[in-house]
């Protein structure tokens, strides 16, 4: 599940910012720890090794023009620009994707309230459009979900969840579907309305309008997230990011090192020079494997890693939604008296005692 921080930063102060940055779940810290240690380690043996004492004076001189132009050539690389690039059009995916991560309450509501009757069939079929709803949904995550698999593996488990009878598993499994499984529950859904329209228990073809509509954007965005992850970000790009940016960190570890230009007569300022030069390297590593970890944990936005959207929530959600605004909320209207405002709304103030000084 995305990891919430809101609260943290709901006001500001000059040290807010420490309670976003001193999470450890979901946090750039997480992410980044095992790689940057692992660099941080070769890049002081690597130190060691050129200041060492039984370096001869011609391998050390040959570091040094090798570190030297290493340093001038790191330039070369694009790094900036093409990681910018590579994690906005990441994160533009990822909102797209959770955009079109659909949630059923707008379908609810519009079959509640226009398909009427208390009788049993009547309660059933509104049951049952929902649920074919939320079965499509289903379906569609087990194939784009890890933890929606892991959750449902195989049809049965879908059985014994309740979200799909048996003979409709049935119907399911012999079909010719392939891979668009999941549009089938859609199409029963919209069938039990035509079914629900002819027992006259829907008031006229613009409310049957109404109710296909719902359906056809809670469809709609099924299918763009099947469009998401049947075409993903091309390999090539993944690929060429990840691989810059791993090669520039690797330049760096020779690169970035500290050479004394004249052994015998060393400066006073050598070891200030020693620590500014290894300081702003580490940071500025940090930064860019931070960068692109970002990218790589906002790639698949229906993963396991700790900010991946939580669909299991969703498929729990949206099944408890359906059962009540099909059962026990329909056609219930509070009674309707009049209200607590009298002659002049202006009274009707809506604080009180104790919070009304956040006026």
């Amino acid at each position: 599940m995305t990891i919430s921080y809101t609260i943290d930063i709901a006001t500001t102060t000059p040290l807010s910012f420490l309670k976003v940055i001193l999470r450890w779940k979901g946090s750039v810290w997480k992410n980044c720890w095992k790689e940057y240690t692992i660099w941080v380690f070769a890049y002081f043996i690597i130190y060691n090794i050129i200041q060492h004492e039984h370096v001869s004076p011609e391998l050390q001189k040959v570091f040094t023009n090798l570190i030297h132009h290493l340093d001038e050539k790191l330039i070369y690389i694009p790094l900036v620009l093409l990681l910018g690039f590579f994690v906005t059009f990441v994160i533009d995916r990822w909102k797209q994707v959770i955009t079109n991560i659909a949630f059923i309450d707008n379908l609810a509501y519009t079959v509640s309230n226009y398909i009427v009757g208390s009788e049993e069939e009547t309660v059933a079929a509104r049951k049952n459009i929902l649920r074919y709803a939320c079965a499509a949904q289903v379906l569609l995550l087990r194939d784009i979900s890890h933890k929606v698999k892991k959750r449902f593996p195989t049809m049965k488990s879908l059985v014994q969840s309740g979200i799909l009878q048996e003979h409709e598993v049935n119907i399911l499994e012999k079909g010719k579907c392939g891979t668009e499984k999941y549009t089938t529950p859609i199409n029963w859904a919209c069938g039990l309305v035509m079914k629900m329209k002819n027992a006259e228990k829907i008031g006229s073809d613009t409310l049957v309008a109404a109710i296909f509509k719902e359906i056809n954007e809670f469809n709609k965005q099924l299918q763009n997230l099947c469009n998401y992850d049947y075409v993903p970000v091309p390999l090539a790009y993944p690929q060429v990011a990840f691989c810059v940016v791993r090669s520039y960190l690797a330049i760096c570890l020779i690169a970035r090192q500290y050479v004394v230009e004249n052994p015998e007569q060393p400066k006073p300022t050598a070891g200030v020079e020693t620590l500014a030069m290894s300081l702003m390297t580490l940071i500025q590593v940090f930064f860019y494997l931070a960068w692109i970890k970002v990218a790589e944990e906002l790639l698949n936005p229906l993963g396991d890693d700790d900010d991946d959207f939580e669909c299991n929530y969703v498929i729990d959600y949206n099944i408890t939604r359906a059962v009540e605004m099909a059962e026990t909320v329909n056609g219930i209207i509070p009674e309707q008296i009049k209200d607590n405002f009298k002659e002049n709304p202006k009274n009707a103030k809506g604080y009180s005692g104790s919070v009304s000084n956040l006026k």
